[in-house]
């Protein structure tokens, strides 16, 4: 089995040497390749290493956790950020999750609770890396069997030949699309292609290519993102936010939702209502 590659930023010496210790690594399908004591130092480690998780300290000596995270995300690092933190309230849960945080850890960090969130992000990791790899080989597939498509051609069916726009105009079009259309449950890639008379496997290509993220990937994380904003600033039902984001299961929606946030609607709820008082 492969391992996973993870980069540890905390700097206190000790706490970084309790969890690289703590659990055996390897049989949890995963390695420290790395390890740093402050923000500059971590997004060197990190830029070198391209990891699939980072164990990272919120409270660092030069700049915190979320600096740090936001000029990741700036460059397009794809890990999984799993935060250290020794802050347990509703608001620092909620800048992680808009952070785009995979999940967090309270200080002082337990054995087992360690174990129980590196095999739950680890096994999100695998099955991403498995659907990235199945997409790409799709993709290739689709590329070798369909034939180009001539200006001509394109232009007699209606379809956006590429030398007509941009690709990045062409990008903000499609996302533009996306989010006019997020509350409609027929919304896919191949919705949105026959919408915009865009062949399919062109479509997903330029997006993929443009965003590194798949068109799929991408309705599916603005789905969850609008019905979070909905969760939390509103009092409507499971089945009205199922609704408003596009589907029409709201107990199968409701699965989704804990899935990608690891904590359900009505929890979220619970932990708001807990800190308003």
């Amino acid at each position: 089995m492969l391992l996973l590659k993870i980069v540890l930023v905390e700097d206190e010496f000790y706490i970084r040497e309790t969890l690289k210790r703590v659990i055996d690594w390897k049989t949890e399908g995963c390695e420290i390749v790395d390890e740093a004591a402050s923000g500059k130092q971590a997004i060197d480690k990190i830029r070198k290493q391209h990891p699939d998780l980072i164990l990272l300290d919120i409270n660092l000596p030069d700049i915190n956790g979320f600096e740090v995270i936001e000029r990741l995300k700036q460059e397009g690092e794809k890990a999984k950020i799993i935060i250290i933190t020794g802050y347990d309230t509703f608001e620092f849960a909620k800048k992680a999750i808009s952070y785009g945080v995979t999940d967090y850890i309270l200080k002082p960090v337990m054995a087992a609770e360690l174990i129980n969130v590196i095999r739950r992000v680890s096994a999100r990791t695998r099955e991403e890396k498995k659907e990235k790899m199945a997409f790409q080989q799709l993709t290739d597939d689709i590329c070798r069997l369909i034939p180009l498509v001539d200006a001509k051609t394109l232009k007699n069916n209606q379809q956006l030949a590429p030398e007509q726009e941009s690709k990045h105009g062409l990008i903000r079009k499609i996302k533009q699309f996306v989010e006019e259309n997020i509350g409609n449950e027929e919304l896919n890639v191949d919705y949105v292609s026959k919408k915009l008379f865009l062949n399919t496997s062109y479509l997903s290509h330029v997006f993929k290519k443009e965003t590194e993220q798949g068109l799929r990937e991408y309705i599916y994380a603005l789905r969850m993102n609008h019905a979070y904003d909905i969760a939390v600033n509103s009092e409507k039902s499971l089945e009205e936010i199922a609704e408003e984001v596009g589907y029409k299961d709201a107990a199968y929606f409701g699965k989704c939702f804990k899935k990608y946030y690891g904590v359900s609607i009505s929890n979220i709820r619970k932990i708001q209502n807990k800190y308003k008082k």
